[in-house]
């Protein structure tokens, strides 16, 4: 009966631990924040690959700006409120990790070609955090010298930035900064 006794005590105790354990799991991967970054994966390709539409000049961020005919106050418009009206604890760390593809979308820069995904990450940051890239004052050479670019053409100097592997982590560290300082 002692035997018994004690064989129930380390089971429960081995439960016990399991579900704390399994607390802490959840905690770090439960099935609502999975839930929340598939939908907005999900959101995501909705607008950058299936829906798509024009940023008529509206990739750069600038105070008071209106959208008219871009993406962001047209044919986005629902879609972009969601999703720049989810918490930027979920939409900036999801858009820094966009900025390595290359993948083409259906989003156009006006007048140039359709924007890699990387490419509009970069832009959708931007309007999310009131901040563009051009405003970067690091001294990271290839960024400096898209800066000096973007003024002629602006897609080909984001493009030359991004096509920089170190330049892109410089990128994400810099969105990722003006993040945390808000």
């Amino acid at each position: 009966m002692k035997t018994e006794g004690k064989n129930d005590m380390k089971y429960l105790a081995v439960a016990f631990a399991m579900l704390n354990l399994g607390g802490c799991m959840t905690a770090w991967h439960s099935p609502e924040s999975t839930m929340h970054s598939a939908r907005l994966e999900e959101v995501w390709n909705e607008m950058v690959f299936d829906k798509g539409g024009c940023l008529c000049g509206s990739q750069d961020w600038l105070p008071n700006c209106s959208f008219e005919g871009s993406i962001f106050g047209y044919s986005l418009k629902d879609e972009w409120e969601a999703f720049s009206a989810r918490p930027l604890s979920q939409t900036v760390p999801f858009l820094t990790g966009r900025i390595d593809s290359t993948r083409e979308t259906r989003v156009h820069t006006c007048p140039y070609q359709m924007a890699k995904e990387g490419e509009v990450a970069v832009y959708f940051l931007q309007h999310l955090l009131h901040a563009n890239w051009t405003e970067y004052r690091g001294d990271n050479r290839v960024i400096q010298e898209g800066i000096t670019m973007h003024r002629g053409h602006r897609q080909r100097a984001v493009w030359y930035v991004l096509a920089d592997p170190d330049a892109r982590e410089e990128l994400k560290r810099y969105f990722l900064g003006i993040y945390q300082n808000q």
